[in-house]
């Protein structure tokens, strides 16, 4: 409900969400953010497990949700990169 006792549109949701996350953490986090962060939890934590994150974000096929969302091997794999570069630096 918005202050005035009406419904929030989408739009005013979406712009709240964005305000309330910027101010909580210095940046802003949309509400679409929020599907990509739960999958890739899903992806990391229990892989699986994936059949959830298709029905959550209600895809027909696990291969879209495979393809657009999971964002775990990206993040894995660019952790392991600085490591990798942290570790040459050390050794100069």
């Amino acid at each position: 409900m918005s202050s005035k006792g009406a419904a929030l549109t989408g739009e005013s949701i979406y712009q709240l969400v964005s305000k309330r996350t910027a101010h909580a953490f210095g940046f802003s986090l949309n509400p679409h953010i929020f599907r990509d962060i739960a999958v890739t939890a899903i992806a990391r934590e229990s892989p699986d497990a994936l059949h959830v994150a298709r029905d959550l974000l209600t895809h027909a096929k696990l291969e879209t949700t495979d393809k657009y969302y999971i964002q775990a091997q990206t993040a894995d794999a660019a952790r392991s990169f600085a490591e990798i570069v942290a570790g040459l630096r050390s050794s100069l």
